[in-house]
């Protein structure tokens, strides 16, 4: 309807008068051919609710709110199933939330508060069904898109109450909506994955699982369809559907059954949205010297979650320029002199690039950890959330630096704390508890692919953006570095032309230890087709390339999956979605845990790094703890640009950081 549409248009010049007077007229139109309770009609009601709160009518955008549920035919979270449209009931308690919210801020009166959380529940419950039940890709993808405003609601119907509550009882609501988000989200990605051979899960197994969702789908349709034509329930016909309905659930009851008991891993990734509750996380998951720090970004607002055995406290970010321009800037000022071409590295452009980094290291390191710091303990799990996954929260500044020619001598946060990273508290809980399917049978197993041949056939296939590698270069230090793995951890190292992807794939299972030095790149645009490059084939069909989407097919024993590839940490990045990454799909595949890269980084010091990383490992010490050693030893021994955190910064870990055994 034209004036359905024109009213969006004033909405976003915030003229909430003519988006009424054109969403007024809409409805007027409507309701002369459509039935009182029709999706349609929700929609617009649901609008004009929106365009009232805007204008700060609560009362009236409420009322509105509460028709438009009526209209979409909604009786109780019980029916959801049998609507029409879910989505518009989701999207109707989200907004709904926030108008109560807004009620609360303007007359204190802590009814609206409630009903804020309530209906903000609602929301959240709904799109929990949609992201289990959604077969399609598009409705999949506006979820996506949509679903970081409703995890935000539900946070700020809460965070008001966390602030001035004393019970224990009432302090987990926000971390819960904030770990929701990331369970539901790495849900959504495993879907993507279109892993038919997924923890080993049979392709007819997984075929007959698609199957029975389509028919249950198409099954109530029809039921609605004819109910809806004014049929009863007790119609032949339709209760011959509902007979048949039943028969399918039936049938799609035992097969999860039967998934959850062959195959948990699949089960576990495809049905279970269970997360990690906050006095989990304090009583089990932490060490009584480890911090949690995990962030949320929403469309508006960010919080930054503190926990540790003994203490819980979440704050609210406020800046006035976007996170995501500073982590931008905080990137440019890392890496992006050292991707210049060499005639273009001039001391002006590394001056300016000194500049970006230090202001937006300062600005970060001063917003998201200083207003904890003194709870900081002396192991620091970082838990990103959108923009904040490419960051490297070691490489923060914690002082302004003194002399920007000697970054060996600057106040890191990495002085300070061990550091590790992983994508969910629920996914740090998984990866800790992690049992193998069998035990490895060997060490370490080591590849260095490193291209000795020719690599111009490689070099061309791909785009590169600033940030990667011009072509596929060889790589003359990764052979030491494999060998010198191989050495320090006892095992086997493949180098050059035997390094193929499917001598990985068969040999990677057996070892305890996966050490990769090649090439790796995020594909920023899909994240699946983000890969690990091995050795060349001559004459072969196979590209040599191992993407995300093979790797969750990967079946592995691991302890610890070094990446000492480009980029192998970052890819795709959605709001609310995190990193689709090559180091999530490892963990997925059966690694405890990982260290990675967010950037790309030169062989040479990488070589050295890593090795420095083993010596430290096979001391004894945890690996964040080793890694940071390394990385503090890199620091020491080089000075001027080479200790500048671009050399050192970009590897981090993943996981379960445990000391090796």
């Amino acid at each position: 309807d034209a004036h359905y549409n024109i009213s969006f248009a004033f909405l976003q010049k915030e003229d909430t008068d003519n988006a009424l007077k054109h969403l007024d007229t809409a409805l007027q139109q409507q309701l002369l051919v459509l039935d009182d309770f029709h999706v349609d009609i929700a929609y617009t009601l649901y609008a004009t609710a929106v365009a009232l709160f805007k204008a700060h009518r609560f009362e009236d955008a409420i009322s509105y709110y509460q028709r438009a549920l009526d209209a979409a035919k909604y009786e109780g979270m019980a029916t959801i199933d049998k609507l029409e449209d879910a989505k518009v009931i989701m999207d109707i308690f989200k907004m709904e939330s926030q108008c109560y919210m807004g009620y609360h801020r303007n007359y204190n009166n802590i009814k609206y508060l409630g009903l804020a959380q309530e209906t903000a529940e609602n929301s959240v419950e709904i799109l929990k069904k949609m992201i289990v039940d959604k077969q399609d890709e598009l409705g999949r993808k506006l979820l996506k898109e949509e679903s970081i405003s409703v995890y935000e609601a539900g946070i700020n119907a809460y965070f008001v109450q966390e602030l001035s509550s004393k019970s224990n009882l009432n302090q987990s609501n926000c971390f819960h909506f904030s770990e929701l988000s990331k369970s539901l989200a790495l849900h959504q990605n495993m879907k993507e994955a279109e892993a038919l051979y997924f923890s080993n899960v049979p392709k007819d197994i997984i075929e007959i699982e698609q199957q029975l969702r389509l028919n249950i789908a198409d099954m109530d349709k029809q039921q609605q369809q004819f109910l809806g034509a004014g049929l009863p329930e007790t119609d032949t016909t339709v209760l011959k559907i509902s007979s048949h309905l039943f028969d399918l659930h039936q049938k799609y009851d035992s097969l999860k059954l039967r998934l959850e008991k062959e195959y948990p891993t699949y089960y576990r990734l495809k049905y279970d949205l269970s997360t990690a509750s906050l006095p989990y996380v304090q009583d089990t998951l932490l060490q009584p010297n480890q911090t949690l720090l995990e962030y949320f970004t929403g469309d508006s607002s960010t919080f930054v979650f503190l926990v540790k055995k003994d203490d819980y406290q979440v704050l609210e970010v406020k800046t006035e320029r976007p996170l995501k321009e500073w982590v931008g800037q905080l990137q440019e000022g890392l890496y992006g002199y050292h991707t210049l071409p060499p005639g273009k590295q001039t001391e002006a452009a590394y001056q300016l690039s000194l500049k970006k980094y230090t202001e937006a290291s300062r600005f970060l390191y001063e917003k998201l950890v200083a207003p904890l710091k003194e709870k900081l303990t002396g192991e620091v799990i970082i838990v990103p959330d959108g923009v904040l996954n490419s960051v490297p929260f070691e490489a923060l500044l914690a002082e302004q630096p003194g002399n920007l020619a000697r970054p060996h001598e600057w106040h890191y946060l990495l002085n300070d704390h061990d550091i590790s990273y992983c994508y969910s508290a629920t996914l740090l809980r998984e990866m800790q508890q992690r049992q193998h399917r069998q035990q490895p049978k060997d060490e370490l197993l080591a590849f260095a692919p490193y291209f000795d041949g020719d690599t111009s056939l490689l070099a061309g296939l791909f785009q590169f953006d600033e940030t990667m590698r011009k072509d596929l270069q060889p790589l003359p230090y990764s052979g030491e570095e494999a060998f010198g793995a191989k050495k320090l951890m006892s095992g086997k190292a493949v180098v050059g032309k035997e390094a193929t992807e499917d001598e990985f794939s068969k040999m990677a299972g057996d070892y305890r230890f996966l050490h990769l030095a090649t090439h790796g790149q995020a594909n920023r645009s899909a994240g699946d087709y983000s890969f690990l490059a091995f050795s060349e084939v001559k004459d072969s069909l196979e590209n040599e390339l191992l993407y995300v989407r093979d790797i969750y097919n990967l079946s592995l024993n691991a302890d610890l999956v070094t990446l000492s590839a480009c980029e192998t940490g970052t890819g795709q990045l959605q709001q609310g979605e995190g990193i689709i990454s090559l180091a999530r799909a490892f963990a997925y595949a059966g690694a405890k845990s990982i260290v990675t890269t967010l950037w790309s980084v030169g062989d040479r010091h990488s070589k050295d790094l890593m090795l420095a990383f083993y010596k430290k490992l096979k001391k004894g010490l945890p690996k964040d703890g080793a890694l940071r050693q390394a990385k503090l030893e890199f620091i020491v021994k080089n000075k001027g640009q080479i200790a500048h955190p671009f050399h050192w910064a970009g590897f981090i870990g993943i996981g379960d950081m445990a000391a090796v055994r």
